[in-house]
């Protein structure tokens, strides 16, 4: 039975702060996924979608979308060995890297936590800074 199955881009401005530290991670993760990606040249846009199932930590799929648009030839294939190599995508893990214990609802509240052009980099937005890839 699949429990969540989120899409970076479907929720861009989303504010969802009664959200649990485990919820929260897989929607921002999937966001801190894709941005890591286009930041690092891989590709120019991206869809990443993590699918889990309950009590099972590890995602039971990862799925990308590059639409096509990889840099230097990069298929949809290489891209997630690139994402496999440098992300662990266990649910508890992402909650520690991620810093989702932290209460900060009310920022989250405040014009969503996606990308907020308004708010100036915030160290407690971790999700917004790309990950540095090796590939």
């Amino acid at each position: 039975m699949l429990r969540h199955w989120f899409r970076s881009q479907t929720h861009p401005s989303l504010a969802v702060p009664h959200m649990t530290p485990n919820n929260g991670c897989r929607h921002v993760s999937c966001r801190c996924i894709a941005k890591s990606l286009v930041s690092a040249g891989l590709c120019k846009r991206c869809l990443v979608q993590l699918a889990y199932a309950i009590g099972v930590p590890a995602p039971l799929s990862i799925f990308i979308d590059s639409y096509g648009c990889g840099a230097d030839g990069k298929t949809d294939q290489d891209l997630l060995a690139v994402i496999r190599a440098n992300f662990d995508c266990r649910a508890g893990v992402l909650v520690r890297e991620l810093d989702m214990l932290k209460p900060n609802c009310n920022k989250t509240a405040c014009y969503g936590h996606f990308g907020n052009a308004v708010r100036a980099v915030d160290p407690d937005f971790i999700w917004e800074v790309p990950k540095k890839l090796k590939f």
